[in-house]
Parts: structure tokens; sequence; C-alpha cells
């Protein structure tokens, strides 16, 4: 698998700009990512997250 040019944090960071009120695309722009890898993160980080709680 190929190593991610962000960390983990600051994965966590970008997605959570969209929350701010940052679009997609602004925020695609600024970090030099396309939406589809955008899109990616923030569904394999919600995949990520719901298998980490505690059952």
């Amino acid at each position: 698998m190929k190593n991610s040019k962000f960390s983990e944090v600051q994965i966590i960071q970008i997605l959570a700009e969209q929350n701010q009120g940052k679009t997609v695309n602004e925020i695609c722009r600024e970090h030099g990512i396309s939406s589809l890898h955008f899109t990616n993160g923030r569904v394999n980080m919600a995949v990520w997250m719901c298998s980490n709680f505690p059952k």
C-alpha cells in the first residue's frame, strides 16, 4: 500500500474543515488534492471511526 502524503492528524483536520463551512473545492485547492480523494477520504475516515468504537 502506498504511503499517504498526509498524516492521520492532517487528514482529520482536512476533513473537519468542511464542518467549518468551507466548500470541497476550496479545501481541495488549498491542499492540492482532487475532490475524488477528498470524498474517498471522508468515506474511509467514517469507516475507520465506526470500526474503532467499542461494541
